[in-house]
């Protein structure tokens, strides 16, 4: 499985943080504190990144879906977001 491009340093994942799906599903899951993500351009990096990209939105809506300390926002620009919590 491929290597999300984020690292410990850019997000301060935790030290087992394997830098991949699962373990960014994991690390999502363990989130304890109210956090909201935002994340810009999906359509582009969906295109970008194939099923890849297809993938890492899924785990991103089953994380905001699991955990109640999660919310999502998918930007694709600068004017709309749509916002998630019951993803």
């Amino acid at each position: 499985m491929p290597q999300l491009p984020v690292s410990n340093a850019d997000v301060s994942f935790p030290d087992y943080y394997g830098g991949n799906l699962d373990a960014l599903h994991d690390c999502l899951g363990d989130i304890s504190e109210k956090t909201h993500l935002i994340i810009q351009y999906c359509s582009e990096m969906e295109v970008a990144l194939g099923e890849y990209g297809s993938a890492l939105l899924k785990v991103l809506i089953l994380s905001a879906e699991e955990n109640d300390f999660l919310t999502i926002s998918f930007n694709e620009g600068s004017e709309s977001s749509e916002d998630l919590k019951d993803h």
